[in-house]
Parts: structure tokens; sequence; C-alpha cells
């Protein structure tokens, strides 16, 4: 007996309902009325022109794609993926590089309008955050946006980033903590963080309305917080039930992997802000991305600090991590594959004299929010410190 056709599905995070679209109908209940319709209409064309400017911005202009309707193009891109691995080209640009058909267009500005419908009025994430939409049962919570996997009638996956109006609470807040505790970065303004996020993105943007909403290729993957400190609870991994199971020597492995990606774009004379393992994701294929492009440094901080600043903030990461759930305290291990992996003496001598000086009193008293930044705890992120200056010594 031939099984029915399951229809698209969607992957919501902190949703009170699933987004469907019905095809026969061509929109959504909640938006059935004419006066909603012609808002839509208007709303439509704003989204259409985004879309160009959002390419321009990338250096690829759209061009009018073929529409794949059989059920031959259903199939889980994964296979794609894998093979394209295999020959050598790089998954991540593979997806990106398909532009958005005409028809998945006009269904992804329906999703998103419905999206910023339900959640313009939603409160702000000052506690755990909306947890991201992953395809496991994911433990990383995101304070400032809200997320969904959508897949289209195509079959293609998107990742949908909202952010919502009042996040703007939690934006000011964390950057009042953020200079509490000395970090010298910022999240970027609600007004300006669809064109940071554009500007920024490891991962090309398909389109945004370049107010609140940014829409990405979706990639398979795992967020490496959850690899690194949560793999033992977690216990639906879905297709990636090896994660469970990974060694500590794995998970050393990867951290090389992460310098790699990090030094790539040091080398390029840039720095992201805030690189935390939360903020990175390893795809199927095992390729390390650095997400979350929406922290900057502060502009009077010399390039040679911002590098530091990132190393700092990931060694940290690390050993917050992998004391958490391997119960693992060589932190000279984890500093030693860093720093070798990296190879600019110059910027680890920074780190080593510059960012290991005692904790002031506001960043004692604020210890909180660093230790849940970090996912280190006061005693540990101390003990790294103590390292780091050890080293530099024996390195003199």
């Amino acid at each position: 007996m031939n099984k029915k056709e399951s229809p698209p599905h969607n992957i919501e995070r902190n949703a009170a309902l699933p987004i469907t679209v019905d095809p026969h109908i061509g929109n959504i209940g909640a938006m059935d009325s004419s006066s909603k319709a012609l808002e839509q209409q208007q709303r439509a064309e704003d989204l259409a022109q985004a879309i160009k400017l959002s390419a321009e911005i990338k250096g690829n202009k759209l061009r009018e794609g073929e529409e794949h309707d059989g059920p031959s193009h259903r199939k889980d891109d994964r296979r794609d993926l894998r093979q394209n691995a295999e020959n050598g080209k790089d998954p991540q640009r593979t997806v990106a590089s398909q532009p958005l058909t005409p028809k998945e267009q006009d269904e992804l500005k329906i999703i998103t309008a419905h999206i910023e419908e339900r959640k313009k009025f939603a409160l702000p994430a000052l506690l755990h955050g909306n947890m991201t939409a992953v395809e496991y049962d994911g433990k990383i919570g995101n304070f400032s946006t809200w997320t969904s996997i959508q897949t289209l009638q195509s079959g293609r996956k998107v990742f949908v980033i909202y952010n919502y109006p009042l996040s703007i609470i939690h934006r000011f807040l964390d950057n009042m903590m953020k200079g509490m505790t000395n970090t010298k970065v910022k999240k970027s303004a609600s007004g300006h963080w669809a064109e940071t996020f554009i500007e920024r993105s490891n991962i090309p943007v398909l389109w945004s309305d370049h107010k609140r909403l940014v829409v990405l290729p979706y990639i398979p993957n795992i967020n490496l917080y959850d690899l690194f400190a949560n793999n033992h609870e977690i216990a639906d991994w879905g297709e990636c039930q090896w994660a469970k199971e990974i060694t500590v020597e794995q998970k050393l492995e990867i951290i090389r992997e992460i310098i790699e990606e990090l030094k790539k774009i040091h080398k390029a004379g840039k720095t992201w802000g805030e690189t935390i393992l939360p903020n990175m994701i390893r795809s199927q294929e095992g390729k390390v991305i650095i997400c979350d492009p929406e922290t900057q440094y502060d502009a009077h901080v010399s390039l040679t600090e911002q590098k530091a600043r990132d190393l700092k903030d990931i060694i940290m990461s690390i050993c917050g991590s992998l004391a958490k759930s391997e119960h693992f305290d060589d932190f000279g291990k984890i500093i030693e594959i860093v720093e070798n992996a990296y190879g600019d003496p110059e910027v680890f001598h920074y780190l080593r004299t510059q960012l290991t000086v005692p904790m002031t009193m506001s960043e004692k008293v604020f210890y909180a929010y660093t230790g849940a930044r970090l996912g280190i705890s006061r005693s540990d992120f101390k003990k790294v410190l103590s390292i780091l200056k050890i080293t530099e010594k024996h390195v003199l």
C-alpha cells in the first residue's frame, strides 16, 4: 500500500502554533480578511525589494530559478550535501548558492509575515531565552531573537531569525552588563540588527526585510555547546546519535577545527566578538561555522586586543564546557591546543600579559553574568587565568 506523502513540516521553538501554508488557498487563515490581504500585498512588494537589496549586499544578484515540484526534488538535502563534501565542494556554499525560486519567495513572504504578526508582542527573554530551533533535543537558548526552521513546499529548508520588538529590553540590559564586566563588546541596536547581520554573517543571507527578519539556508548541524557541554544529558540527538558518545579526545580535535575557523576571520583583518561555543555550530559534514554576528567590539579597541579577547572567550567557553560534561580540568592542555592551532605569538602574548589581570570590583560583583555568558565557574575561570600567566613566564 502506498503511503500518503507527508506535508512539509516546520520546527519552531517557543511557538504556540505551527506555521502551515495551504497550497490551494495560498494564504494563512489568520490573514484572510480583505484589509489584511491588501496589507499583505504591500508587504510582499516591500519584501521583493528587500530580496534584491539583500542579494546585492552579498554581491550575488538573484537569478530567476527553475521551479521543481516533482517528488524527486523533495528528498532530504543531506544526501546532496554529503556528496558535495566528498567531491571537495563546500556544502555551505552549495546550499547558499541556490537562489530562491519565485514560488519560494512568495511562500516565504506569507510565512514571515505570519511570524511577525504572531511574535511582535512576544515578551523579552530575560532568564532562560527562546530555545534555538534545531532538529534534536537542543538546550541552547537565544535571548535577543526567535528562530524557526521552515520547510517550503519545494522541500527546501530555511532558517528564519526574527528580532522581535521587545528584545530591545534584553539588548539594553545585556549591553549594560557587558559594560559592567569589561567585555568591550556590544550587541547591535535593534534598528541596525538586520544590516549588521547581513554584513557579517558567515552563512549568506537569502533575503531580509532589512529591519527585524533574516532568512538563511538551513544547514543541518549541532550546536557546539550542546556537543561539548550537554552531550551526555541530551537523550534525543535525532540523526546525530553519535554525539551522545563522543569522547574527550574527539572534542579536543574539534577545538583545532574551531581555532582554524577563527584564524581565517582574524587573518582577514576582522574579529568576531563573543566567540563562545553557543555561537558556533558544526555541520553534518564536520564544518565548524561561527554564528551570531550581532556582537561587535567597541571602536576604540585595538585589533590585537580584539583578537586576544576572541581567544580568551573561546578558551574559557571550552574549558567550562569540558569541566561540566567530562570533569576535564587539564586546562593547560586546552590552552596548548588553542595556541598551537592559532600560531600568532603576538596575540597570545597580549592575551597572557594584558587580559589575565585580577578582576575589578565590578567584575567580581557581576561575575554571575560572566559565568553564565562563558559557561564557566568562578574557580575554573581563575584557574585558566593562572595557567595563562604561568605559561607566559615559561615562554619568556
